[in-house]
């Protein structure tokens, strides 16, 4: 390959030799100053020639060397023991050694020009996607374990990948560089370490957390952090911050957050001390948010962080703090009433108290009156009843003795009767203390115990004899003799 330096080369010999034929051409008309620029020119031109060949030679040994580097290059590229494959920008294998023509070897498609997701086994191609994305944001080789697709009934081949970008100056990516190698049988230590970093690469990318890494780089003379650099974080960091992942990472906290607390800086230096994790809650001024943080130490100059969003839960319990002091104050409020009400009910209590006791006087001085009172009318019942027997009944006897119609006899044996009737404690109990007798029926019982007949009473009330002996039927109904061999107007007397 021409060098700038081998085209200078050049065309100064072609200019040499352009001047030495002009002067040739010239050579009849030429003068001795002619011929010496002759001589001077073919020398020059000889010792030009003789560089031009050692060049030459010097240009050929470097292009075997390179030829015999190549072949080198390739025969370690070919006989390597892992697997060197190139993709293209889109996943696609440009190239491959031997050693993984062999690794992938699937005779039931080419390889070349094929996507390298094809032969990864399904269950792994999620992690392999994941890692690709995360070389390809953040430029730094990716180291994984996963299992290759196999032919059903073959073994199972596991494969450990480093996964590189290759870069423009624009950062564009122009190709993928792989390297496998195969683990087979059984995984190594160093195989299962890694398949764990992925594991918690994954954990640590999709975690709905944000997290962090800070490496301390500041300190003050007693040994406190004053400031601290971000190596990593995770997506989550981004959502909850709002600041883009790539002003994060290698910036230093006081770059991100100039006005962040003193506190802030206690509380690391605690951890990195007692080497004990703590978990805090606060205001975050620079955010305007309040975080729930947990920070734990990883070694003297690192430690990491995770922490979460509960501004919304703080705003929540702020609106039921208010809410429950607004009770409080209403629930002492309405404590304060219903003492009041209480205090009054007591008072009423006691007035009522005081007016029970005054009516418990009143109701036993009305006990006493209504005893007297009663005591007054059996005595009042007592002197009418004694009077009308004494002063009445024997004027209705004389007139019985003379000469009556029957009808006048009736009437007078009735108002005997009605005498009867009241003076006989017996009949008032009947009538007027609820007897089971009806009025007329108490009428009839009176002449029955004045030993009246039936056919004398049915003439003295003026009614059929059949309706006197439906009365008297009735009469022993009530007082539950009929059928027995009771004389009527014997218990009717036995009863006064």
């Amino acid at each position: 390959m021409e060098t700038p330096k081998d085209n200078r080369r050049a065309d100064r010999y072609q200019r040499l030799h352009r001047q030495v034929t002009d002067l040739l051409k010239a050579l009849p008309a030429a003068d001795s100053c002619h011929t010496e620029k002759i001589l001077a020119l073919m020398i020059e031109l000889e010792a030009f020639q003789e560089d031009l060949e050692t060049q030459n030679e010097e240009l050929r040994n470097a292009q075997q060397t390179l030829a015999d580097l190549h072949r080198e290059f390739e025969d370690l590229y070919e006989s390597a023991p892992c697997a060197y494959v190139n993709l293209s920008p889109k996943g696609l294998i440009t190239r491959i050694n031997s050693a993984g023509m062999v690794l992938l070897d699937d005779s039931r498609k080419p390889i070349l020009n094929s996507g390298f997701s094809s032969h990864v086994a399904p269950e792994f191609q999620d992690a392999y996607f994941k890692a690709l994305s995360v070389a390809g944001r953040t430029g730094e080789a990716w180291r994984m374990v996963f299992r290759l697709e196999t032919p059903p009934g073959d073994p199972p081949r596991w494969v450990w990948a480093q996964i590189q970008p290759d870069r423009e100056g624009d950062g564009a990516i122009i190709r993928w560089r792989l390297v496998l190698s195969g683990i087979f049988t059984k995984k190594s230590a160093e195989a299962l370490q890694l398949e764990s970093e992925l594991k918690y690469r994954q954990l640590f990318e999709e975690m709905v957390s944000g997290a962090a890494l800070f490496e301390i780089t500041e300190r003050n003379p007693g040994g406190r952090p004053t400031n601290f650099r971000i190596l990593e974080a995770n997506p989550a960091y981004e959502r909850i911050t709002g600041i883009p992942l790539h002003r994060v990472v290698g910036r230093t906290i006081r770059e991100l957050f100039p006005g962040m607390e003193p506190v802030w800086f206690d509380r690391v230096d605690r951890v990195i001390r007692e080497d004990e994790p703590i978990q805090v809650e606060g205001p975050f001024q620079d955010l305007d948010k309040h975080l729930r943080v947990s920070l734990f130490r990883l070694d003297d100059r690192r430690f990491g962080l995770t922490f979460s969003d509960i501004t919304e839960h703080v705003k929540v319990q702020e609106t039921l703090d208010n809410r429950r002091m607004e009770l409080e104050k209403m629930v002492d409020e309405r404590t304060a009433e219903l003492q009041t009400a209480h205090q009054v009910l007591l008072e009423n209590t006691r007035e009522l108290a005081g007016r029970t006791a005054s009516l418990e006087e009143v109701n036993a001085a009305l006990k006493v009156l209504l005893a007297e009172y009663e005591r007054q009318q059996a005595r009042l019942e007592g002197n009418v009843a004694a009077n009308l027997n004494e002063l009445t009944r024997p004027h209705l006897q004389k007139l019985s003795e003379g000469r009556l119609s029957a009808r006048q006899r009736g009437l007078l044996e009735a108002a005997l009767g009605g005498l009867d009737q009241i003076t006989s404690p017996m009949n008032r109990r009947l009538i007027l203390e609820g007897s089971r007798l009806t009025p007329t029926e108490a009428q009839v019982a009176g002449f029955i115990r004045q030993g009246r007949s039936t056919k004398e009473i049915a003439e003295a009330l003026g009614v059929a004899v059949s309706t006197v002996e439906y009365h008297r039927l009735n009469i022993r109904k009530r007082l539950r003799i009929v059928n027995k061999k009771v004389n009527l107007q014997s218990y009717l007397k036995s009863l006064q």
